[in-house]
């Protein structure tokens, strides 16, 4: 993510600062939250997180839901 947005890459470090150190949150929270926000990211194809909408958030939830198979 570094090399893609720098400016991205700068909040991620803010926040997970914060969390670390304001809510002290565990470093295996911490790590989880790298890779929930890495992969949402990449889905969005890296966009800005200042660019970001609700309806990218929706989408992307909507990407996670497991398709419900019918049984007969």
């Amino acid at each position: 993510m570094t090399l893609i947005n720098l400016q991205n890459a700068t909040i991620l470090y803010e926040f997970l600062q914060y969390k670390h150190n304001i809510q002290n949150v565990k470093s295996s929270t911490i790590s989880t939250h790298i890779i929930a926000i890495c992969l949402f990211n990449k889905y969005l194809g890296y966009k800005d997180f200042e660019k970001i909408t609700k309806e990218d958030i929706i989408t992307y939830s909507s990407s996670l839901k497991k398709k419900r198979i019918r049984r007969s």
